[in-house]
């Protein structure tokens, strides 16, 4: 129980890092000349956009960056990854997005600075803000509305297509795992090399999750909500990707049964798709949109 309750600290306690946004800032590399370009897009997001809140069911606030284009004949929400930072996450999709016809919402999901919280629950429960920002767009305008996920986002967006059907016109589902146990047990695999020890330490790492967050890592599978799924989805992954293997998109892909379409980019690692084959992604994307 205490290797669990140390791979729950580990994986589920936020960093002091997410508790500041000076802070948060290092996580881009400004020594190589890939992190300047990121880290001035960066900038250039901050000072764009506005800073918006919502409440969610427990009366806490949730931020976002919202990007108004007076021409927006649609919105789109960027739903970020795991320890990850929208306007890091998605610079380069962001530098794409605000020359096209879009509202821009870069959400900060879960308990990312400046919303207050200790944990990152890989999904179960970030999963819970997608519908409450759908609504802040719907308050705002009738456009059809757009979600594009990456990892711990795109497992929060699949998650809950059951509750987003009709208020929502199309995703891209980007380097996304199938359940959040799933993914935990491929990561403890690759550094254990015996599965029966991988199991003993997931199992007792789900047994914390429950006590602490309470949810629990062995359900809410996303195989299962995409079944159902009429909402037009672009399934994407890295090929190359070392931290969420591609067989939890194409098990996505392949279990979903509405309209669909596949984008796997070679020699792509985790978040990197759209940076290693922006014109191959790009073009997905203009079928995706009706370009």
């Amino acid at each position: 129980m205490l290797c669990g309750l140390i791979a729950f600290l580990m994986v589920f306690l936020k960093p002091g890092i997410f508790n500041n946004e000076k802070k948060s800032a290092e996580l881009v590399d400004k020594e190589t000349d890939e992190g300047q370009k990121i880290e001035k897009i960066r900038l250039e997001i901050l000072e764009k956009c506005i800073n918006v809140i919502i409440k969610d069911k427990n009366n806490k606030n949730k931020n976002a960056l919202y990007l108004y284009n007076s021409n927006a004949k649609r919105n789109i929400i960027l739903v970020h990854g795991y320890r990850g930072m929208p306007e890091i996450d998605f610079a380069e999709e962001f530098k794409f997005l605000q020359k096209s016809d879009f509202n821009i919402l870069l959400i900060r999901l879960g308990t990312l600075y400046p919303n207050s919280g200790n944990f990152i629950t890989m999904g179960l429960k970030e999963k819970e803000e997608l519908v409450p920002w759908v609504e802040f767009f719907k308050k705002e305008n009738s456009l059809p509305i757009y979600i594009w996920s990456q990892s711990m986002g795109t497992y929060s967006t699949l998650s809950c297509l059951d509750v987003l059907q009709d208020k929502v016109s199309g995703v891209i589902a980007d380097c996304g795992y199938t359940s959040v146990y799933s993914d935990f047990m491929d990561t403890v695999n690759r550094v254990v090399h015996f599965p029966p020890l991988s199991f003993l330490i997931v199992a007792a790492t789900g047994f914390w999750v429950s006590l602490i967050i309470h949810k629990s890592i062995f359900s809410h599978s996303t195989v299962e909500k995409v079944k159902d799924n009429n909402i037009p989805t672009l399934f994407v992954h890295g090929d190359s990707d070392t931290l969420v293997d591609k067989k939890h998109t194409l098990k996505n892909y392949e279990n979903n049964k509405g309209k669909k379409d596949l984008l796997l980019v070679k020699n792509a690692n985790h978040l990197a798709s759209f940076n290693v084959s922006q014109e191959e992604y790009i073009q997905k994307l203009k079928t995706f949109f009706g370009w």
